[in-house]
């Protein structure tokens, strides 16, 4: 291909591949698991690397040249991927059991400032994530159980992560919230207008199926996260830490 050629195929490539990755910042693209992944690990890859190429090729083809084989062309570029994908990797770590839970700030829906881990210092607790209907029901399921178990309210936490509904429709989501809700129950959860990528990356979140529930040991580290849908033995286990501390 000439060269003419070559930077006008990837100048089109960037135009179209700059489509989701502007979907993902600003749009809807980040709600929706299959897209994220081809957002992430696919368009941003390509466009990076090719942007890379553009830029490098004439100090590549010179250095070939000088060394006489392409050997060393192929192994600087795989090692250019494989540094980019370990920075990417490392910038967005996974919550896993033994870390602290990173600083949350946000409002309640009866309009009281909540900061964790700071409001649950001292105590055992159960954070709970929901992105979504389903999810939203699941996390409902753990909130009616723990209602039901706990005549006085433990240190449960929910945070409704909503970015992604339009904002004519965010004030009926929060009185629908609050019509739902027992006012013990609102005083514990925030509905969150923001930050949703961050959080689906802290979280690791892959389906948004069922809510992503994470238990506070007394100093803020996640003692125990589930990895599923509600079911009786993660709410056991969990029962019995909220019952012994």
């Amino acid at each position: 291909m000439k060269a003419a050629s070559e930077r006008q195929f990837i100048r089109i490539l960037h135009l179209v591949l700059s489509i989701p990755i502007v979907g993902y910042i600003y749009g809807p693209v980040a709600s929706i698991p299959q897209a994220v992944r081809f957002t992430r690990w696919l368009a941003m890859p390509v466009v990076v690397l090719t942007g890379f190429w553009l830029w490098l090729k004439p100090r590549l083809l010179k250095w070939r040249r000088q060394s006489g084989g392409a050997a060393q062309t192929l192994l600087s570029l795989t090692a250019l991927f494989s540094l980019m994908s370990s920075t990417a990797i490392a910038q967005s770590p996974v919550l896993s059991a033994g870390d602290a839970f990173p600083y949350f700030s946000g409002q309640t829906v009866t309009g009281k400032p909540l900061v964790l881990p700071e409001a649950a210092s001292g105590k055992t607790a159960l954070v709970i994530f929901t992105f979504g209907r389903a999810s939203g029901k699941d996390g409902q399921t753990w909130n009616l159980r723990l209602a039901k178990d706990f005549p006085n309210p433990v240190r449960n936490y929910t945070i409704i992560v909503a970015e992604s509904v339009p904002k004519m429709f965010q004030g009926r989501a929060l009185s629908g919230i609050k019509s739902g809700m027992p006012q013990e129950m609102q005083n514990r959860a925030v509905l969150q207008l923001q930050d949703e990528q961050k959080w689906r990356t802290i979280l690791g979140v892959k389906d948004d199926q069922h809510a992503y529930v994470l238990l506070l040991k007394p100093d803020g580290h996640i003692a125990w996260r589930n990895a599923s849908v509600f079911s009786d033995s993660d709410y056991a286990l969990v029962r019995s830490q909220l019952i012994a501390h």
